[in-house]
């Protein structure tokens, strides 16, 4: 194999989510690679239905994790705990300097294309940020839980519904050694 491929497949097996960031900010340009890399990303029968609201400002990103976290808090209390246990602010966008929310339009069907071509999109950038040194989490409970409040911040239009909240940022120099839980592979494979 070149050490291309090589590298590519090291980035993809070494990807793992992150729940606590450095202040750094993700340099613009890097920014936009990795946003790039989600909108590349292959959709249903080349629809192209999904909308990337990018939050580059620190204190935006700061302000939809701690309005969520407020709300969600109230009902999952391991979100708690992991704010207590890390140091954190608050567990939804784990103070990353950076977020990016997903959305669709609102008459979009609702079906399995639709989540499968945001999986596509995030798992792109997950790993163009990888690349980067750059790490992210995407967190399903801001939809559940606070939707309108995050579409209202990003300016997101009425006729849209979020899908995802994606945090991106540099890992925490200690979040590896400290935090991350070993990753147990459980999934079955079988060759026919």
């Amino acid at each position: 194999m070149s050490s291309e491929t090589e590298t590519v497949m090291k980035t993809i097996m070494e990807r793992r989510s992150c729940r606590k960031y450095d202040k750094r900010p993700i340099p613009h340009d890097i920014l936009e690679r990795i946003v790039e890399a989600g909108r590349n990303a292959p959709t249903a029968m080349d629809m192209q239905l999904l909308r990337f609201y990018v939050v580059e400002n620190p204190e935006v990103t700061q302000r939809i994790g701690m309005e969520t976290y407020e709300i969600a808090s109230k009902k999952v209390q391991r979100l708690v705990d992991r704010v207590n246990k890390m140091g954190l602010s608050n567990a939804c966008t784990c103070d990353a300097p950076c977020c990016v929310v997903i959305t669709v339009p609102s008459e979009a069907k609702d079906g399995p294309f639709i989540y499968m071509d945001v999986g596509l999109a995030v798992e792109n950038m997950l790993v163009a940020a990888g690349a980067f040194g750059i790490r992210g989490l995407p967190v399903g409970l801001a939809v559940m839980f606070n939707e309108s409040g995050i579409l209202n911040i990003v300016g997101a239009g009425k006729d849209e519904k979020m899908m995802i909240l994606l945090d991106l940022g540099y890992p925490d120099p200690e979040y590896d050694q400290k935090f991350r839980p070993e990753k147990t592979i459980k999934s079955v494979v079988h060759y026919i």
